[in-house]
Order: C-alpha cells, then structure tokens, then sequence
C-alpha cells in the first residue's frame, strides 16, 4: 500500500538493498502460502463472507473472536491508509511549493 510507497527509501537506505530485497521477498512468500490457505479453505464449501469461512471453519466462539480482530485491523488499516495518503500529499505540496528542483 501507500506505507510501502513512502518508507521504502528509507528501508533500502538503513538496511542496504539485500535486505530490503529478502524482507520482500519474505512477505511475498508469506503472502502467497495465506492466499493458497485461504483459497483451500474457502473452496472446501459456499460461504458468502470472511465471517462465515471463519466460523465454519473455527466454530463459533474462535470464529467470532477471529472476525471482531480481523474488522478492528481492517479498521486501523484504513486509518494508516490514510495517514499515508495524507503524508503522500503533503510531500507533494511542500515540494511543489520549494519549486522542481527540491524534489
């Protein structure tokens, strides 16, 4: 996401760029096996939503609990969305207002 797009230079100035390398690499792998998980699972029967494929899948009270954290996290990552789209404009602007030759 936006977060990505903002602190990579950082990442790849404080780590080197091996490291950013293999840090993406492991989250595109980590990525990958939970899409291939969730796909088996959701496969396995028809389910309309995430918090119908977790409580087939976990039962009731595991499945409850499991889809109130997954709503809370797709709530702060809207929340750190935005930040980051607002840190994205406001990059934009203080270079714009220095002229092109800042950026």
């Amino acid at each position: 996401g936006v977060i990505i797009f903002l602190k990579f230079g950082g990442l790849v100035i404080s780590s080197g760029l091996l490291v950013t390398l293999a840090v993406i690499a492991t989250c595109t792998a980590v990525q990958v096996l939970n899409s291939l998980a969730c796909s088996a699972v959701a496969t396995n029967g028809l389910h309309s939503g995430a918090y119908q494929l977790l409580v087939a899948n976990l039962g009731t009270t595991w499945g409850t609990a499991t889809s109130l954290l997954y709503y809370l996290g797709m709530s702060a990552l809207a929340t750190v969305e935005i930040c980051g789209a607002v840190e994205a404009v406001d990059a934009g602007l203080e270079a714009e207002a220095w002229g092109p030759d800042v950026v």
